[in-house]
């Protein structure tokens, strides 16, 4: 019902029931050749979760970051689809937890089977039938995650997209260290001039 796969275990190469078909393999593509622009941060997180929609069936996608110290998380973008009007997006922290210190990938095939999620507030309140959720882990560190769900009874995620997740988020995780290094090196060539 819930697994939770060790990163180096959900970034494994791809099957090839993802890689041949044309809208995941364009996503990863997509997103492999999105600039990383110093003022931009924002638009890199809306450009991969607009990329990420195009490949997965999902209701809500959201990139999350941990607080200081990795204590707790929060959603800096999501989106959510049909008639998700609130604006925001819910994530168990249970889930949030275990991928963020353990730095594993979390799929949860079917909420309603799952004890521990069955009575959350969190799954309750957006009707969360599956999710899965893969960290951003780069330099040895966890920094967040990136998550899907979906409110459709008749979908559930499996192992194969949970592996296409964790490899866009590693995609994800480099271009959010690119801009970290760019934004620094900005800084110190601003400070020496």
């Amino acid at each position: 019902v819930t697994s939770f796969l060790p990163h180096r275990k959900a970034a494994q190469p791809l099957p090839a029931t993802i890689t041949s078909e044309p809208t995941t393999f364009n996503a990863l593509s997509e997103l492999g050749k999105t600039p990383v622009i110093p003022d931009s941060e924002g638009q890199m997180y809306e450009r991969a979760l607009e990329l990420l929609s195009t490949a997965l069936s999902a209701e809500r996608f959201a990139v999350c970051i941990t607080e200081a110290e990795g204590h707790g998380f929060r959603p800096i973008a999501w989106r959510c689809s049909g008639d998700q009007s609130s604006g925001t997006i819910t994530i168990s922290r249970r889930i949030a937890d275990e991928l963020i210190e353990n730095n594993t990938a979390a799929l949860i095939r079917d909420t309603r089977l799952d004890p521990r999620l069955s009575e959350r507030e969190s799954v309750i309140s957006q009707g969360t039938i599956s999710a899965m959720a893969a960290p951003l882990f780069c330099e040895d560190a966890v920094w967040g995650f990136l998550y899907a769900d979906t409110s459709n009874p008749s979908h559930h995620y499996s192992e194969d997209y949970l592996r296409f997740l964790a490899t866009f988020a590693n995609i994800l995780a480099a271009k959010i260290e690119n801009h970290k290094l760019l934004v620094d090196r900005r800084r110190k060539e601003k400070l020496e001039s």
